[in-house]
């Protein structure tokens, strides 16, 4: 596999596991741009730790704690 074919293939890759991300932020009431993080390559790691700050917030507003 040369470099640009091997580029392409991990590009795809990335954009297929943000899809799912997006879909676990969904099943979770989080709303991200999916579409947004792929334009912008954003990093799946990026992702997930937004939503993960939003379900840490969500939960600081319900119990009064962080």
């Amino acid at each position: 596999m040369d470099l640009i074919s091997l580029g392409v293939a991990t590009e795809t890759q990335r954009s297929l596991d943000l899809v799912e991300v997006g879909k676990l932020a969904e099943a979770l009431g989080v709303e991200v741009d999916i579409s947004n993080a792929i334009r912008s390559s954003a990093s799946v790691s990026d992702v997930l730790i937004e939503v993960r700050d939003e379900l840490i917030a969500r939960n600081s507003e319900n119990t009064g704690s962080f």
